[in-house]
């Protein structure tokens, strides 16, 4: 096994479903597209990179906003 695949692999075994998913369709994107190096100047290609993130980003970002809601804001005290 290439030592890239084996990191892909790896990587893959850490995510979530959703993460799962995401990734997935950024891979099905780019396969159509193998090989072909001008992938970036087809604006159809940059827009659905673009959405994928941001919706992976976003999820991320609530995920993470959604842990700190609820700390103690002072010993004792919750929000």
């Amino acid at each position: 096994m290439k030592t890239i695949d084996r990191e892909l692999q790896d990587y893959v075994a850490i995510l979530s479903e959703e993460q799962k998913e995401t990734v997935l369709n950024v891979v099905k994107a780019l396969a159509p597209n193998a090989g072909n190096d001008s992938d970036w100047e087809d604006e159809e290609f940059v827009a659905e990179t673009d959405r994928l993130c941001g919706q992976y980003h976003s999820k991320t970002a609530s995920a993470a906003t959604s842990r700190s809601e609820g700390r103690n804001i002072a010993p004792g005290i919750r929000n």
